[in-house]
């Protein structure tokens, strides 16, 4: 194989990596907007474009990075190499790897998809939007003599629990790498 495209497979391989760990870490809020598009109190059209658009973006992405990579680190290795005047077959292999993100293409897509497809409960009514506003500001917003509802209270306690289950597993999460990382620098000394 020549160096040129050596080099450029390896480049590739090396940018897909941190794709990965984006990856891992915007699915961790990829899980909690489909927890919260299951509860019909809490699915509002807000919910929907946080899960459409950015899923949206995903898939593309995703999909452009396979096919970059399958350009660049499979397609242009030759079957056949000549060394010494000798012809030997090769077989490239895509790799685990390739075939993971694959797997995570197709279930992006099925997400994406169900995203589009299931509709906001009472097509968008359940919104409390404005009744979450005015308990955090105090003040009557709508104009109805009242400073938010019950419903707006319950949705907003919804998402500040929520929030905090999502920091700490993020803390967790962040914890043990950190501990994984030092464990693995230390076994190399």
């Amino acid at each position: 194989y020549d160096c040129e495209t050596m080099t450029a497979c390896a480049t590739n391989a090396s940018g897909n990596m941190i794709g990965a760990l984006i990856t891992f870490a915007t699915l961790l809020f990829a899980m909690n907007g489909c927890l919260t598009r299951i509860k019909k109190v809490a699915d509002t059209n807000f919910q929907k474009i946080l899960g459409c658009a950015p899923d949206t973006n995903g898939v593309i992405s995703l999909a452009s990075t396979l096919l970059i990579f399958n350009d660049t680190c499979y397609t242009p290795f030759p079957n056949q190499v000549t060394i010494g005047g000798q012809v030997y077959d090769v077989v490239n292999y895509r790799g685990i790897g390739f075939y993971a993100y694959l797997f995570c293409l197709v279930a992006a897509v099925i997400r994406t998809t169900m995203h589009y497809a299931t509709p906001v409960p009472g097509g968008g009514q359940g919104c409390h939007c404005v009744d979450v506003l005015e308990e955090i500001t105090g003040f009557d917003i709508n104009g109805d003599g009242e400073v938010g509802t019950e419903e707006g209270r319950k949705e907003l306690q919804y998402h500040r629990d929520n929030l905090n289950k999502m920091k700490g597993a993020v803390a967790s999460a962040s914890s043990k790498s950190i501990a994984a990382v030092k464990g693995a620098a230390q076994s190399k000394e």
